[in-house]
């Protein structure tokens, strides 16, 4: 396995689910391998990690590309070796893989729109993106940002690319509610990361996956 994190309640329940059916199927499992933390990533380094891991002999590779376009040297070493890649969590940007696993990161931003537009008419909704550059930020705030649009088209949104980092995430957010005081009543019901935020109906949204990964 080359996951990009195991430190968040979402890989952790991942792992402890991979390894309890690792035993039941009888399968080996090397690592997880990890290259990144809350607050940095290396892409070089999980390259090497699945190169490694091919070299090691591994029959298959269980990748969550940290950057789904810098992964193609890594992933052409390991179909050239034919070690099949399954990517979880979000899709691979060069390469070929056997299958992907993932939840709809479309559905996740027409939820939080059409929950929000229930609930809201005007003002200024904070829309504390996942990293654009991963398929995951991408699909949520495309699909959250075309369904304000059509169906709450009163409401501002107002974005920011926090890279998945909470702290980017709370600063913005204060930033926003500091600058949209007047027209707002914010509180807070939000799960660990990044979030989104309706300073005027006062109503928050993880844009992290959630904890139990039985979506995927």
């Amino acid at each position: 396995m080359a996951l990009s994190y195991n430190n968040t309640a979402f890989w952790s329940a991942y792992v402890a689910y991979q390894q309890q059916f690792a035993k039941q199927f009888n399968v080996q499992l090397i690592g997880p391998l990890v290259c990144c933390d809350t607050y940095g990533s290396d892409a070089t380094l999980q390259n090497q990690q699945i190169k490694d891991l091919v070299n090691e002999g591994a029959q298959a590779i269980i990748v969550n590309p940290e950057d789904a376009s810098a992964e193609g040297p890594s992933i052409a070493y390991a179909y050239a070796h034919h070690v099949p890649i399954i990517s979880v969590d979000t899709i691979l940007g060069a390469g070929k893989d056997a299958i992907v696993v993932r939840a709809s990161n479309l559905f996740y931003g027409y939820s939080a729109c059409a929950y929000i537009a229930s609930k809201v008419k005007s003002g200024y909704v904070v829309d504390n993106e996942g990293q654009q550059v991963s398929s995951n930020g991408h699909d949520r705030a495309l699909s959250f940002n075309d369904c304000m649009a059509k169906l709450d088209p009163k409401v501002h949104v107002l974005s920011k690319d926090t890279l998945w980092n909470p702290n980017t995430a709370l600063t913005f957010t204060e930033t926003a509610i500091d600058a949209y005081h007047s027209q707002s009543r914010p509180s807070t019901t939000s799960t660990a990361g990044p979030t989104r935020v309706s300073s005027s109906s006062s109503k928050q949204r993880a844009t992290a996956p959630p904890p139990a990964p039985s979506p995927m």
